[in-house]
């Protein structure tokens, strides 16, 4: 690679973190979800 490092803007290293949350947690929430809900007997 020609150069040392890359600028990375606060709002970058965000963005990845978020993307990174949605792309492995979030699709288990609907599973949490249902499971809650059976749990406490909430239609």
């Amino acid at each position: 690679f020609p150069w040392k490092e890359i600028m990375v803007l606060p709002v970058q290293w965000h963005a990845l973190a978020l993307a990174l949350f949605a792309s492995s947690i979030a699709p288990f929430g609907g599973f949490f979800a249902s499971g809650f809900k059976r749990a406490f007997k909430i239609k």
